[in-house]
């Protein structure tokens, strides 16, 4: 376990959050984007989820010693505890997780997000892979630090593209692009949209060394 301060707390949206956390000494901790960490609140009582929880890395390496993390405030105990208490210590193991992009690609990626599973693909993306990446996200809400975000990395990253929709994402409109065979495919959002989107992948024919 590594000590780590709440820094920083910016509410980017209703119910959204960005929190940035300060390593107390960063000299052994690297992590490749996509990763996740776990965090725990020693103290913490009354959460009926316990006193840790699991978080997609936010930031890329090279905004260490900070590092940020996203999430919906659902009315939950330890996240509420993350949003008012700025300036506390709290643990940090990690990071875990092989979801990382690979360095070169000769087929495109597509990035397939729901909601707050937009946060892994935004770090793959601050990383400036130099790739053929497309990026499908749906989202009820139009959180605009993030698509700005996004809007700017198209210009940054050549080989990047993306389609944000408020509706639910829907395989009929990924199989229509022309590479949609060929393609390899990361899935990060709710369990049903992932579950749903793996099987229907397969139903088309795609591999599930593809997916």
């Amino acid at each position: 376990m590594r000590l780590i301060t709440l820094k920083e707390i910016r509410k980017i949206y209703p119910e959204i959050f960005e929190i940035s956390l300060q390593l107390t000494n960063n000299f052994d901790f690297t992590f490749t984007p996509g990763q996740f960490i776990d965090l725990t609140i020693p103290d913490l009582i009354g959460d009926p989820r316990g006193n840790h929880r699991e978080f997609t890395i936010f930031s890329t390496p090279e905004e260490l010693p900070i590092i940020r993390i996203a999430f919906r405030q659902t009315g939950s105990i330890f996240k509420n505890y993350l949003i008012t208490n700025q300036g506390s210590q709290i643990e940090l193991a990690g990071p875990y997780g092989d979801f990382i992009l690979p360095k070169t690609s000769d087929t495109p990626i597509y990035l397939l997000a729901g909601g707050i599973g937009i946060t892994p693909f935004i770090s793959m993306l601050a990383h400036q892979p130099q790739i053929p990446l497309k990026l499908f996200w749906s989202s009820k809400d139009e959180i605009e630090p993030w698509l700005n975000k996004l809007k700017q990395l198209t210009k940054d990253l050549p080989a990047f593209n993306f389609n944000w929709q408020a509706s639910r994402l829907a395989l009929k409109q990924i199989i229509k692009e022309p590479d949609f065979k060929t393609a390899k495919f990361y899935i990060s959002g709710p369990i049903s949209l992932v579950v749903d989107m793996k099987k229907n992948l397969s139903n088309t024919g795609i591999a599930s060394p593809q997916i």
